[in-house]
């Protein structure tokens, strides 16, 4: 499942928290669902 996140500012709201599987490391990875159904993720890509 492929998720396309971007950070949301700091006004923004978050309205849950998503647990999907990131393959890269293989393990769970939380995900912040805004307001606004915007997905964020909570690891920043380097």
């Amino acid at each position: 499942m492929f998720i396309h996140a971007i950070i949301l500012k700091k006004k923004d709201y978050i309205t849950d928290t998503i647990y999907y599987y990131n393959k890269e490391i293989n393990e769970w990875d939380s995900v912040y669902r805004g307001y606004n159904d915007t997905i964020v993720l909570k690891r920043e890509k380097k």
